[in-house]
């Protein structure tokens, strides 16, 4: 995770360093996540550990997706929609 200088006006990049399959993850390895995205949901209020739940939540969808191959793409982001309510509500 890299904080830039105007953090936390703007959010941190999250990058993962192995190769991992997940629909919020480019194959470079960064995150792909609206409240990450300064231009869309990003909010200077919310503090590190949000941002680290929410990446953490990803390795678990990731495990979800690897043990339950029915696991669909749509399944995963409502999954991640409400984990993103539950980050919001905590405000």
């Amino acid at each position: 995770m890299e904080f830039p200088d105007d953090y936390p006006a703007s959010p941190p990049k999250c990058k993962f360093t192995e190769v991992l399959f997940h629909p919020n993850i480019y194959p470079s390895g960064a995150v792909c996540l609206s409240i990450l995205n300064e231009e869309e949901d990003w909010k200077p209020s919310l503090s590190i550990v949000d941002v680290f739940i929410i990446i953490s939540f990803l390795n678990i969808t990731i495990r979800y997706y690897l043990e339950f191959k029915n696991y669909s793409k749509n399944q995963m982001h409502k999954v991640l929609l409400n984990m993103k309510l539950l980050i919001y509500s905590r405000k």
